[in-house]
């Protein structure tokens, strides 16, 4: 997918959108390929860097790569709240390389909090004025509430999901398919 629409990528969605076609493609190229069994409906990659590709490609990369170099070199006043958000934006970029991080709600209430803290702690006149307002405080903690809740919810619905499988693994499916 990548090697099609390398420039520019597929847009916003663009994985879910074109990436059963190309599954499609290469198993009737393939009969016979030992991959078939893993054959499914995706509609995410399982590398957060591969999704950027497909959907924005080099041009959405590199634009990434150089905000988020550019945010780190431009911050000068470093204290300790800084180098958390440096480590908790570090600890995303890592895990996504092995998996889909940003589909969860509570990873991008810690992205945001940490670009924040990153950009209000740097020596930055944009954010010289927003430091000083309380009403950007409140409007921060209000998006981080909201985030925070609405993960909560599918937080449940995940654990849930897991004693189920858990459960079926356990020889229990057919009380865990049935209908009350």
């Amino acid at each position: 997918m990548v090697k099609e629409n390398p420039i520019i990528g597929f847009g916003s969605n663009g994985f879910k959108a074109n990436y059963m076609n190309y599954q499609a493609q290469y198993f009737e190229e393939h009969p016979d390929s030992k991959y078939a069994m893993l054959a499914d409906n995706i509609s995410r990659p399982f590398n957060e860097y591969v999704g950027l590709l497909v959907n924005y490609g080099f041009v959405g990369f590199l634009l990434f790569l150089f905000y988020l170099t550019r945010a780190f070199r431009r911050n000068t006043n470093k204290t300790l709240f800084t180098y958390i958000a440096y480590w908790c934006l570090t600890a995303i970029a890592v895990f996504a390389f092995f998996s889909y991080p940003l589909r969860y709600p509570f990873v991008w209430a810690v992205g945001l909090l940490s670009c924040l803290t990153i950009l209000f702690q740097a020596n930055n006149k944009t954010f010289a004025i927003l430091r000083k307002s309380y009403i950007s405080s409140i409007i921060i903690l209000l998006l981080t509430s909201i985030i925070c809740f609405k993960s909560y919810g599918q937080l449940k619905a995940e654990m849930k999901w897991c004693k189920v499988a858990h459960q079926s693994l356990a020889g229990e499916t057919e009380q865990m398919m049935q209908c009350k």
